[in-house]
């Protein structure tokens, strides 16, 4: 595994566990593909009773995802901002124009780039702790008051680097009294491999709300390569030629084309279960009954 990925990594010094450790950026290659990482690890600053922890090596598009839907879902949540941010004394008028700032906020959260995106969590996070069972984000009450009360073009000012480089310069000097708020939410970590998989409890469990765009690539795949093969287009071994693979990769991969119907519809909804991702499904011994294909990847 090798650290200093290409493409930005969101929560690159915001990453903590509950004792401290702060996780690392990383990524390794498989493939010609970059998959992204943060790695936990035990670090100087633990108490020794902690110096021994199992290290975690966790997705980082998992945890990306959970933290942004609950920021996200926090920046729609009207009764939320009002009692968190102290707007209770404020004028009506003002909350309304801050309330649809938020609304704004959240939609931009979700459609900018990702450097940007990163640009926005290192003003408005102080930290994002994984637990045993929750993950804990800690926003900054202060900066978010701040963008909701702000323009878009001082937003702008607020998010660029000449700010982000002064607040991330005083992250370590943050006091315990700074103007911070907690969103938990309760969360599951399975180990699949090296993996560990995120699963988000409640209402914003990404079981139901986010496809998978690997998988659904994956599957379409397999039921293109299945009809040029039966179509007598291709054989496997010419198949696997195009596509640059092996023959055993294409032999892999081509069950996903017998996935029962109402499975493909969960697929491409993003309600299948939330531990099941394409390199899993490849890897594993899919069973042909559909019965048994719905109790692995509907559970």
């Amino acid at each position: 595994m090798q650290s200093n990925a290409k493409e930005p990594s969101l929560l690159a010094g915001l990453l903590y566990d509950e004792h401290r450790n702060r996780a690392d950026a990383t990524h390794a290659g498989k493939q010609g593909k970059r998959y992204r990482y943060y790695r936990l690890q035990s670090r100087g600053g633990a108490s020794m009773h902690h110096q021994n922890i199992r290290p975690w090596i966790i997705a980082a598009g998992e945890i990306e995802g959970v933290v942004i839907a609950r920021l996200h879902a926090a920046l729609l949540d009207r009764h939320w901002l009002i009692e968190n941010l102290g707007l209770d004394d404020t004028a009506s008028n003002t909350i309304g124009i801050m309330l649809n700032n938020a609304g704004a906020l959240a939609k931009k959260l979700t459609s900018i780039s990702i450097s940007e995106q990163r640009s926005m969590l290192l003003c408005l996070l102080r930290k994002v702790t994984i637990a045993a069972s929750e993950l804990r984000i800690e926003v900054r009450t202060n900066e978010l008051k701040m963008a909701l009360s702000s323009t878009e073009k001082a937003q702008g000012i607020q998010f660029g680097p000449r700010s982000i480089g002064i607040k991330a310069a005083r992250v370590a000097k943050s006091q315990p009294n700074e103007g911070v708020v907690t969103l938990s939410s309760p969360v599951i970590f399975k180990r699949h491999g090296v993996e560990t998989k995120i699963i988000l409890e409640g209402a914003l469990s990404l079981k139901r709300s986010q496809p998978d765009p690997a998988l659904i690539k994956t599957v379409a795949r397999a039921h293109a390569w299945f009809e040029d093969i039966v179509a007598g287009r291709l054989t496997m071994t010419e198949l696997a030629a195009r596509e640059g693979m092996e023959v055993s990769s294409v032999a892999r991969l081509l069950p996903l084309a017998f996935l029962a119907p109402d499975i493909i519809e969960a697929i491409l909804a993003g309600s299948q279960s939330a531990t099941i991702v394409a390199r899993r499904l490849i890897r594993s011994d899919l069973p042909l009954i559909w019965k048994q294909q719905r109790a692995e990847i509907l559970a």
